[in-house]
């Protein structure tokens, strides 16, 4: 059997050998209290558990102690309550080498090294997912005062067994990049320093050495995508001090990688990079290796982004001519139990910046020279009802090209809050704006009430499917929408608009209400609309419906020439995507963009949504993406709800 480390080979095994679980963030102090006790029961003659201290709020910090070396190695993990990745890695290096501790490399690495590991310095932190600990103290920067029970903790650890070299396990942000290369850095690696002039003595030499070792190991698997951690020196910091303390110290930080589950390569990097490290040392090749391979890895660049479409044409949204721009979308994510498995789940999708980002990297990097990009639109009147929307609803809208929907809900409380719910409970492709459904136009305080508390219970507002109801009627369930700020949609024919607007207008003024008025029958008499909607200009009142398919006055666009000429008119259609993709094709995007403005902007406005419907920094990631498949024909390309791809 060879005595050589194969590591593509353990990179393989890691798929079926690995004891770390799905969703490390979920990770708890007991399951990793239960997992150190499944991994010393594998080797129980080469292997020990013992607790060495507590946290501030009484959590055991649990040393495993593996191997019977002359050559003692601390690794210490999740010293930062919200970087578990290598707390995983490090459970899974230990797992692997005594479940093969027969195998020629893994016996050296046990018979000549001492392992001392703490997978868990920061259980508190890691409770909350947080990065300090329950005093609010971050623990690397505690290193000389010591005010921590889990920096004394690790300082009486290092004291008692004086290990020789240490690995400092960390998580950097997943959007670093390697220097200037715009790629994501997946590893960064740092030898650290014991004094402010950088200086190299034997113990920092030594763990620049264990630093290349791991780079040249990692590197097979990501090449270009490992980078040196630009960090100067910083006596509080645990690795400075380690060194300084006379232990050479390895700080390993699990960067990004691209997909949505980039978990399980970062743990497969830390067992590879660890893994080759420790046999390095056991096997004393780590003396041939080349500090100056360390010392020319490129430092950690500027922070990238999750998405980045260069140089597409962009309508913002505002109606003013298309520009040509860049545009980044950073999304957080985390781990959900969804059907007690754990699975990934998007928090925030946002703008992250938007311009000219040509200095900039990303996970994921798209020539934007063929495409235009859109924000999202919002449909004006609800289409589905809750049960719909869970039944790939919300795909189906997505496709279409709305990010986000408006879902009809009944008020009754019981009925509201289950639905709610149930809504929180799954994973949509697009974000549903819940609607209160009601028949008539009551004014009974009982009927006003529950309208109310559907409100309060968060929805964007109320529609009233009596067609044509009283206008005498309306300024109840008015007052109960102004008190929210909300918005009622009515139904009406469009005959009768001249009055509506009216009555709307002064509901508005008196409570604040908005209201959304929709034709039944659709626009078809451009002049008696837009002479009711000139009375209405900043009234709080938008008039939707569909557009007849003939042209309405200018010719050959009828859905532009409705919105350029009815201020406050938003077209209602079933495919948005579509639409925009043939008009992009046929007409001048300035009239395009006009039209862009007032499905997304206009739309947003009234329901309320400040965060959707422009393209601007800090905004939601809600998007539109249109291609120029050839010469002649523009086609949908892709949306993101939430900054994720659809």
């Amino acid at each position: 059997m060879s005595s050589a480390l194969d590591l593509p080979a353990l990179w393989n095994a890691w798929e079926t050998d690995h004891l770390s679980r799905q969703g490390l963030s979920l990770l708890s102090h007991d399951e990793v209290i239960a997992t150190i006790q499944r991994i010393v029961a594998l080797a129980p003659g080469l292997a020990r558990a013992e607790v060495v201290g507590h946290s501030v709020e009484g959590r055991a910090i649990t040393l495993v102690t593996a191997g019977h070396g002359p050559f003692p190695v601390l690794l210490w993990s999740q010293m930062h309550g919200d970087e578990p990745t290598a707390t995983g890695g490090l459970l899974d290096v230990l797992a692997y080498l005594l479940t093969h501790r027969d195998v020629p490399w893994a016996a050296r690495i046990l018979d000549r090294l001492t392992l001392l590991a703490i997978p868990m310095l920061n259980p508190d932190g890691a409770a909350r997912r947080d990065r300090r600990n329950a005093q609010g103290i971050d623990i690397n920067r505690d290193a000389q005062r010591l005010q921590t029970p889990e920096g004394r903790t690790l300082k009486a650890v290092r004291d008692r067994f004086q290990p020789e070299i240490g690995f400092n396990l960390h998580n950097q942000s997943a959007r670093i990049t390697v220097g200037q290369t715009k790629r994501i850095a997946a590893i960064s690696l740092l030898s650290a320093p014991y004094d402010a002039l950088d200086s190299t003595d034997a113990r920092r030499l030594r763990a620049k050495k264990v630093a290349t070792v791991i780079h040249d190991a990692v590197a097979r698997f990501v090449p270009g995508h490992v980078a040196r951690y630009d960090d100067p020196f910083n006596p509080p910091a645990f690795g400075d001090s380690m060194t300084m303390w006379g232990t050479s110290s390895v700080l390993v930080e699990s960067g990004g990688w691209p997909g949505i589950t980039p978990e399980p390569t970062l743990v497969k990097l830390n067992v590879v990079g660890l893994l080759a490290g420790l046999d390095a040392l056991a096997n004393g090749t780590v003396d041939q290796a080349d500090a100056a391979v360390y010392e020319s890895l490129p430092l950690n660049g500027r922070e990238g982004f999750d998405l980045l479409i260069r140089g597409a044409t962009v309508l913002d949204g505002t109606g003013l001519p298309p520009i040509v721009a860049d545009l980044g979308v950073n999304v957080d994510r985390t781990d959900r139990l969804v059907d007690d498995r754990p699975a990934r789940w998007t928090t925030n999708g946002w703008i992250a910046d938007y311009g000219d980002l040509q200095l900039f990297g990303a996970m994921e990097m798209i020539d934007g020279n063929r495409l235009v990009i859109l924000p999202g639109l919002i449909r004006p009147v609800p289409a589905l009802t809750v049960a719909a929307l869970l039944d790939g609803g919300s795909r189906d809208e997505a496709r279409r090209g709305f990010t986000t929907t408006l879902v009809s809900i009944p008020t009754a409380t019981d009925a509201l809050r289950e639905m709610m719910r149930r809504l929180k409970e799954q994973r949509l492709s697009c974000r549903a704006g819940l609607i209160a459904e009601l028949d008539r136009a009551a004014t009974e305080a009982d009927h006003l009430l529950s309208c109310g508390n559907a409100l309060a219970a968060g929805l964007l507002g109320l529609h009233l499917r009596e067609p044509n109801p009283p206008v005498a009627h309306l300024s109840g369930i008015g007052r109960v929408a102004g008190w929210f700020g909300r918005t009622v949609i009515l139904e009406i024919n469009e005959e009768q608009i001249d009055s509506y607007v009216t009555a709307t207008a002064a509901i508005n003024r008196t409570f604040g209400a908005r209201f959304l008025l929709r034709l039944t029958d659709g626009l078809t008499d451009l002049d008696r609309v837009q002479r009711a909607m000139e009375q209405a200009t900043g009234s709080g009142v938008t008039v939707t419906g569909r557009v007849a398919d003939s042209p309405l006055r200018t010719g050959g666009y009828p859905v532009l020439d409705a919105v350029e000429m009815v201020d406050g008119f938003v077209p209602v259609c079933d495919d948005g995507f579509i639409l925009l993709a043939d008009l992009t094709q046929r007409a001048p995007l300035e009239r395009v963009a006009r039209l862009v403005q007032r499905m997304t902007a206009a739309t947003a406005a009234a329901f309320g949504l400040a965060d959707r419907g422009l393209i601007r920094k800090g905004l939601a990631a809600d998007l539109l993406v249109i291609e120029r498949a050839d010469d002649a024909t523009w086609r949908p390309a892709f949306a993101t709800v939430n900054g994720e791809r659809v």
